[in-house]
């Protein structure tokens, strides 16, 4: 719940960082960890209304009611005093995969973003790559995992090879 708490708090910059992305044809740009994120997440995507964090063996959504995307209700109101949102997040988990699977981002995408979060400029990430593809390769074994954008809708495949279990 802790760990869930503080990807919540670290969203606001995630947002409006993600907002001066150019334009691409992917619909889903996942966006490296330059420690603009708790250290866990090796990626981001944002989603409609929400966030994918990719990990090493997890991928956590997290999403939050629509009134947090939209800027004119972002202030602070009479309804909303404190600025809080309704949310809720969900983990995947890939039970017994291999814990030093490779996680490779494909298909670099043109531009680069950048977060200055905070005051300390040794905690600012510049130059942050963004990618149309991440693939997982022996995820589990003889088993890799792809995330990529098919038209404007986040895909995932499990791509067995040869001799490869299924049921793995």
């Amino acid at each position: 719940m802790r760990a869930l708490l503080c990807l919540l708090l670290l969203l606001g910059p995630f947002v409006s960082a993600s907002a001066n992305q150019p334009a691409s044809e992917f619909s889903t740009e996942f966006i490296q960890n330059k420690k603009q994120w708790p250290k866990p997440v090796l990626f981001a995507a944002q989603l409609p209304q929400g966030w994918l964090f990719l990990e090493q063996n997890r991928l956590t959504y997290n999403f939050l009611e629509p009134d947090y995307f939209n800027p004119e209700l972002s202030a602070a109101t009479e309804t909303n005093p404190a600025n809080k949102y309704e949310g809720h997040a969900f983990q995947i988990n890939f039970v017994n995969a291999n814990p030093l699977s490779k996680v490779t981002p494909l298909l670099k995408l043109p531009g680069h973003r950048n977060y200055y979060i905070g005051n300390d400029a040794a905690s600012w990430a510049t130059a942050v790559p963004a990618y149309g593809e991440i693939k997982y390769t022996g995820l589990f074994p003889r088993i890799d995992l792809r995330l990529y954008t098919a038209g404007r809708t986040l895909k995932y495949d499990y791509v067995v090879a040869p001799q490869g279990q299924v049921s793995a």
